[in-house]
């Protein structure tokens, strides 16, 4: 997936706040981890669901924290938070 073609829907109304809910979904990666890892242990998962699951929360992953760069880079341009 090439997610450059994404990128760069900047949106003068985002604030701090936007900023929080994107990290909170970034944090329920952990949750998806301790899922996966109860479904290999209690499920017994082939290797080949294991490499499925994986291969998905990758690309979810990757779209959440291209979001979340998105967000952090319209608040630094438009000045609602400085580095």
């Amino acid at each position: 997936m090439d997610l450059n073609v994404l990128q760069k829907n900047i949106e003068p109304g985002v604030d701090r706040f936007d900023l929080e809910q994107n990290i909170q979904q970034c944090w329920s990666m952990v949750e998806d981890i301790k899922l996966l890892n109860e479904s290999v242990l209690e499920r017994n998962l082939s290797t080949d669901e294991i490499s499925n699951v994986l291969i998905g929360l990758e690309s979810l992953y990757q779209l959440k924290f291209l979001k979340l760069w998105e967000t952090f880079e319209t608040l630094i341009h438009h000045k609602k938070i400085t580095c």
